[in-house]
C-alpha cells in the first residue's frame, strides 16, 4: 500500500524534474535561434516606421517574454537579443526599448519592496 504511493509520488516528481529540464532546453534553443537570426540580420535604415515592421514587433514580445525566464542562460540570450535589435533598428527603436525595460525594472522593484512589506 504506502510502498506503491511513495513510489507514485517519486515516479511523478523525477517526471516532473524531466518536464522542467526539458522545457528549459527547449526554450534555450528558441533563444539561440532567435541571436542567429538578429545576428545574420543587417541593419535597417534609420526610421520611425522600425516600430511598427510586424517581425520586429514578434521578436521584441517574444525577447521581452524570454527576459522574465527564470533561467539565467535564457534571460542572458534575452538581453543580448534585445541589444542586437537595437543595434539593428537604429536610435527610435533604441529609445522605445530603454523606456520599456525602465518599466520592466520599476515593475519589478515595486513588486520586490510589496513582498517585503508583508
Amino acid at each position: 500500500g504506502s510502498s506503491s504511493s511513495i513510489s507514485s509520488v517519486l515516479s511523478s516528481d523525477e517526471d516532473r524534474r524531466r518536464r522542467e529540464a526539458r522545457q528549459r532546453v527547449v526554450t534555450l534553443n528558441v533563444a539561440t535561434a532567435l541571436l542567429a537570426i538578429l545576428k545574420a540580420l543587417k541593419p535597417y535604415a534609420e526610421s520611425s516606421y522600425n516600430l511598427d515592421v510586424d517581425w520586429v514587433k514578434a521578436m521584441h514580445a517574444m525577447l521581452m517574454h524570454l527576459l522574465k525566464s527564470p533561467v539565467d542562460s535564457v534571460r542572458r540570450a534575452a538581453g543580448e537579443g534585445l541589444a542586437l535589435l537595437a543595434q539593428k533598428m537604429g536610435t527610435v527603436y533604441q529609445a522605445h526599448l530603454l523606456q520599456e525595460l525602465v518599466e520592466v525594472l520599476h515593475t519589478t522593484d515595486s513588486r520586490r519592496s510589496s513582498a517585503g512589506d508583508s
